[in-house]
């Protein structure tokens, strides 16, 4: 989901840099281990919130530590910060792992996932590494020890925010070979790689076209989306992973599946589950399961839609002044993430959000932002993306961000992409009220020249 918070930054700051040198204004935008390795979840709820109302901070570890600039990519405070854990999870036994991290920016947090799969000839494929903490390094390693080495790295995403991990997780796997998305760009300007991270070696490559091209076309079916070109800088694309023996299919963003419980990776830290979890800034806030899966709901239509319709935003005056009536005890669940002052909430829920939530649950969800500003533009080849697929005999997705091990299939994924055909839908989709502001957006970006009209709303 920070994919589609970095997608959202770049098309705005686009969008202001063409409108300032078109009307010198930009008045439009103010408007919105082999012992057995055993996964290291934990199932019991450790409460952070004392009786007397203060927030107990989460576990500090060395291990947990990597540090990712603080602005990085998005021009907005990201989170977590430098504490990273880590959550390893065994999908299939002895050939399937994962492993979660939190990312997220202003609070909104999700899990960020690499997948890592044993190879039929030994060795390792890990698709969308993660942040080389010594916990994550570790983990690799006690793989390795029974499996083999890691031999090939995947970058299947032209995310800016997976390109950050990928880069520096190679830098431990000099031998590995590294395989880049079709079409990478950075902004302002294009870098060589070697500034983005990225081992200065003769193995990093393109992700071939043709499966049959590519090393483990013994192992994987592949299908190679985009690059889907912005019109000003930047796309999309995103390269699919397909494990025969297991029915996999691995993505990173085009396909996700919201679920009702928070994300074991963010109840590990709850902090920004209890922040969202209020009504209003000066709310108390209890950590309780109710609280939990309400602030989850909440950080999901952000992460999702970013401007739910249920909230209604305070005036810069009021939300500064409320500041004084907040509990200080819970500056702590804004730590590090919300920008001039980790208590502000600028906002107040006016409306219930579980209606806005079940909506994005009926199935395989193509994130709003895709659907509005993206696959729209050039739905012709992202059916066929999808079409291809579908015919792969999945019975398992693992997306990049929210839920983990999807039981599915080939016809569920396709159906997720209904929207690009006429007088079709998909299941799972935002409430038409959600979809206000994407659609504002969506309409200056094509007035601006930043993005291509939709084909869609063409037809």
């Amino acid at each position: 989901m920070l994919s589609y918070l970095s997608i959202l930054l770049l098309l705005i700051i686009l969008l202001i840099l063409s409108t300032l040198s078109l009307t010198l204004s930009f008045d439009t935008l103010l408007e919105r281990t082999k012992t057995k390795i055993k996964s290291n979840i934990n199932n019991n709820i450790n409460r952070i919130i004392t009786n007397d109302g203060n927030v107990l901070l989460p576990e500090s570890n060395p291990s947990y530590d990597w540090d990712l600039h603080k602005v990085a990519f998005s021009l907005l405070p990201l989170s977590p910060g430098r504490r990273r854990k880590t959550i390893f999870e065994e999908i299939v036994p002895g050939r399937i792992w994962t492993l979660d991290q939190v990312q997220g920016i202003v609070n909104v947090n999700v899990p960020v996932r690499s997948v890592i799969i044993k190879l039929r000839e030994g060795g390792l494929l890990v698709y969308n590494p993660v942040a080389p903490t010594k916990e994550c390094i570790d983990m690799v390693t006690s793989l390795e020890k029974q499996y083999g080495k890691v031999k090939h790295i995947v970058l299947g995403t032209l995310g800016l925010e997976h390109k950050a991990l990928a880069g520096p997780f190679s830098q431990y796997y000099y031998n590995a070979e590294v395989w880049l998305q079709p079409g990478q760009w950075s902004f302002p300007i294009n870098l060589p790689l070697i500034f983005l991270g990225f081992p200065l070696n003769n193995k990093i490559k393109e992700i071939p076209i043709n499966n049959k091209d590519a090393p483990w076309h013994d192992d994987f079916d592949h299908a190679v989306l985009g690059p889907l070109r912005f019109k000003s800088v930047g796309g999309f694309g995103e390269t699919a992973l397909f494990h025969r023996d297991t029915n996999t299919l691995i993505v990173t963003d085009t396909v996700v599946k919201v679920a009702d419980q928070p994300a074991k990776i963010l109840e590990e830290d709850p902090r920004a589950l209890l922040y969202h979890s209020r009504n209003t800034a000066t709310d108390d806030v209890e950590d309780t399961d109710d609280a939990r899966r309400r602030g989850w709901r909440r950080m999901v239509l952000f992460g999702l839609v970013f401007f739910p319709s249920g909230i209604s935003v305070s005036g810069l005056f009021e939300a500064f002044a409320t500041l004084t009536k907040i509990n200080p005890n819970y500056k702590v669940l804004g730590q590090g993430a919300i920008p001039v002052n980790s208590s502000l909430y600028p906002w107040s829920w006016v409306i219930n959000e579980e209606k806005s939530f079940k909506a994005l649950q009926n199935g395989l969800l193509v994130a709003p932002i895709l659907r509005k500003l993206i696959l729209d533009r050039e739905p012709k080849r992202v059916l066929e993306w999808a079409d291809k697929i579908s015919k792969w005999n999945i019975k398992r997705i693992i997306p990049s961000h929210l839920e983990n091990n999807i039981k599915s299939n080939g016809k569920e994924f396709r159906e997720a992409f209904n929207f690009l055909e006429d007088n079709k839908e998909s299941k799972a989709r935002p409430l038409p009220e959600d979809l206000n502001f994407l659609n504002i957006i969506s309409d200056i970006c094509t007035k601006y020249g930043i993005v291509a009209a939709s084909e869609i709303e063409k037809k």
